[in-house]
């Protein structure tokens, strides 16, 4: 499986998109993960772009 990770801005906050085929037990995964967020707008998984938050 392919993840990309994509830099994309977010109701005007810079973002890192996380891209991958749909895979059930992964994105069940990233959503135990506080701060991964769900964009309906670009369709993606994301986290603030902030070395603070990673």
């Amino acid at each position: 499986m392919t993840i990309i990770l994509l830099p994309l801005e977010h109701k005007n906050i810079d973002i890192i998109g996380i891209k991958f085929s749909f895979n059930y037990k992964l994105k069940e995964s990233l959503k135990t993960y506080e701060a991964v967020k769900w964009s309906n707008m670009h369709r993606i998984y994301y986290v603030p772009d902030s070395a603070r938050d990673i």
